[in-house]
């Protein structure tokens, strides 16, 4: 089974697990029960009843009824920056590099050199933050490196098109690729992916 379908059958069988409370993702065991949660779908806004019956898996519903499906993805991708933002801190990717340095004959040699990824503690983070022609994710900044663009993967890649806006103006960008964890993972699972476990 190829990833998009995988996808495609794991959505519809995953019941919305977050909603919005004043301006804050909450999971449903934090929620009261039925409308007086107070919560709203993070996707579109909708109002969210807390069903947390003694049959089936506690979830949130749409008010109104409207399928879930299609803010399953929002809600990950919201979850992601709202971690980051709060934690201001994710593992930095491990880094191969290729060197040539030429001896003192005059021969060029190729230098292999693997560095383990570090834990980047930032000490300011911005959400959606508008660069000269695209839109990042999330910024964090770095004493002593600067800043660095951070891009969630929940259903799309960062593609060539952006990925060239990046580089024309020399700006380093990481990608947190969440599309294979559960829709429905609990708080602590989506933490540990974000800023830990994620490619």
């Amino acid at each position: 089974m190829n990833i998009e379908m995988k996808r495609n059958s794991q959505s519809q069988d995953v019941e919305l697990c977050y909603g919005m409370k004043e301006g804050t993702l909450i999971h449903i065991s934090e929620a009261v029960s039925g409308l007086e949660c107070g919560c709203q779908c993070p996707a579109c806004g909708s109002s969210l009843i807390a069903r947390k019956g003694d049959v089936r898996k506690h979830h949130f519903a749409h008010q109104q009824g409207q399928d879930t499906r299609s803010c399953l993805e929002t809600v990950l991708h919201l979850m992601a920056k709202q971690i980051i933002a709060e934690q201001k801190k994710i593992l930095l990717p491990d880094t191969y590099l290729k060197a040539e340095k030429r001896d003192d004959a005059g021969n060029l040699h190729n230098q292999h050199i693997y560095e383990k990824g570090l834990m980047a503690s930032f000490t300011q983070i911005s959400l959606e933050v508008a660069r000269d022609n695209y839109r990042a994710d999330a910024v964090g900044y770095l004493e002593s490196f600067g800043e660095l663009d951070i891009e969630i993967r929940v259903t799309h890649e960062v593609d060539k098109e952006k990925a060239d806006k990046v580089r024309s103006i020399n700006k380093p960008m990481m990608e947190v690729d969440l599309s294979e964890l559960p829709r429905d993972a609990g708080p602590e699972d989506i933490l540990e992916a974000v800023l830990y476990t994620a490619p």
